[in-house]
């Protein structure tokens, strides 16, 4: 079994490049029904050890952070 994983996002949908809002929603629910959760419309502001504080205020604690930009 996979840990939890939570997606930061800018975008406020998952995937907005290639589906509309509707394909997107479903896609992100099928993720969320397979266990992982969302932070859309959100981004890191900085890092310390092992936690990342979001711009909303939020922050998410990672054993393992995974970087990507783009498509």
């Amino acid at each position: 079994r996979v840990g939890s994983i939570t997606v930061v996002d800018l975008a406020n949908r998952v995937l907005p490049s290639i589906l509309n809002e509707e394909g997107s929603a479903m896609v992100q629910a099928h993720l969320e029904s397979l266990g992982l959760s969302f932070l859309l419309s959100d981004s890191v502001q900085h890092f310390d050890g092992t936690t990342a504080y979001l711009k909303s205020g939020k922050t998410v604690e990672f054993d393992v952070l995974v970087v990507a930009v783009g498509v």
